[in-house]
């Protein structure tokens, strides 16, 4: 068995249009281990980036609650949808999970983000979410 450091990672576009669901679907020639999550968030206002709010989205994502389901398990990672910067970490510091998560190959990690009723006033947040982890061959 051998393991390679890799990234899976969802993007989400703000369309004011939630939940939002992004699947990603693990390669054919590995099992994809989960080790830590995090998340970043660009802001936007009339398609302008918000400068002050640009270097603080690297620390916090405001009222975005993600939940993450295992296909092929069907197994959720929570109960409930949980505020991602619960298990998110940061652009600058990954949160590291208890233990790591196993995906098979060519199952999919299926992320749905909504978003809480706090209102930001017409700004737009595009985020990612990245998956943090190893590939496992089995050669």
């Amino acid at each position: 068995m051998r393991k390679q450091f890799f990234i899976y990672s969802a993007f989400f576009i703000n369309d004011n249009v939630y939940p939002r669901t992004q699947s990603i679907v693990v390669d054919t020639d590995s099992d994809f281990e989960i080790h830590g999550i995090t998340g970043y968030y660009d802001a936007y206002s009339n398609g302008a980036p918000i400068a002050g709010l640009q270097t603080a989205s690297t620390y916090n994502l405001p009222d975005i609650f993600l939940s993450v389901l295992n296909s092929s398990t069907g197994r959720a990672l929570s109960n409930a949808p949980f505020p991602l910067p619960v298990v998110a970490g940061s652009a600058e510091q990954m949160f590291k999970l208890r233990f790591p998560v196993l995906w098979p190959a060519r199952s999919k990690i299926i992320a749905t983000a909504a978003r809480d009723a706090i209102e930001l006033g017409g700004i737009a947040l595009n985020f990612r979410v990245n998956f943090i982890g190893a590939k496992i061959y089995g050669d």
